[in-house]
This record gives structure tokens, C-alpha cells and sequence, in this order.
């Protein structure tokens, strides 16, 4: 499926579900705000970046030449997640909506509402991706 269709049937469940339509590239920024902080939640969960001194910071991998293991190198990157979520509140503001942020990454990043949702029941919204 293409992503454009993606958008019309996130904006087509929004529409149903909280009785609000949405413009297309309004769905689009939630769609792929759910993809980046998907990644986001996976990168925590796998380790591969942490906070320090205020900053955001990527581990590289480690890897052994000869027998000698070489520690990974660090690097600072930019908070992508502070940014996405940004976006949705930008978005759901606009609208009048509620979303809910769910770090676990093995479902959906994002979900939607016209009624407030949390961690209890951001099932009952409708999923972003």
C-alpha cells in the first residue's frame, strides 16, 4: 500500500472515530510522526541511545579486530522524538483532539481521540500507522 493511501485511511478512522475531519496532510504528519517515534522507542529499548549531560547521544556498534574488542564510539544527534511530538500536539490542538504516546515498540507509537487518553485506555483511539 502507498503511503498516500495510508494517509487517506488514517484520515478516513480519524474522521469516523472522533467525528472530526482532518486535512490529508494533517494525517500525513501524524502517520509519520508514529514512524519516527517508533524508531525512537525501538532505539531506547535496543540501548543504542541515552541521555546525558542534557544531550541525546547514539552508541555505535562494537566490534572486535583481531582479538581486540573495540568499544563503540558515541555521537550526539538530535532529539527527533521532542520534535514528532511537537508536531502532534500541533496538530491535535488544531483539532481539538488527544493523543497518547505509547514507548512500548512493539505496537503502535501513536494513537488519537476526541475524548483524553492514557496509558489505561489509548486503545479506544484510533492507531496512527
Amino acid at each position: 500500500m502507498k503511503a498516500k493511501e495510508k494517509d487517506r485511511l488514517l484520515q478516513s478512522a480519524i474522521s469516523r472515530h472522533c467525528n472530526t475531519w482532518i486535512k490529508l496532510d494533517d494525517a500525513r504528519i501524524l502517520r509519520r510522526a508514529e514512524k519516527t517515534l517508533h524508531r525512537w522507542a525501538e532505539m531506547e529499548c535496543n540501548a543504542e541511545i541515552y541521555e546525558k549531560e542534557g544531550a541525546i547521544w547514539r552508541k555505535g556498534p562494537g566490534f572486535r579486530v583481531g582479538g581486540k574488542w573495540i568499544e563503540p564510539k558515541a555521537e550526539k544527534i538530535p532529539n527527533k522524538e521532542r520534535g514528532a511530538l511537537q508536531r502532534v500536539v500541533d496538530v491535535c490542538t488544531h483539532y481539538g483532539l488527544f493523543s497518547y504516546h505509547q514507548t512500548d515498540p512493539r505496537g503502535c507509537s501513536l494513537y488519537v481521540s476526541k475524548e483524553k487518553i492514557d496509558h489505561s485506555n489509548y486503545y479506544h483511539g484510533v492507531a496512527c500507522n
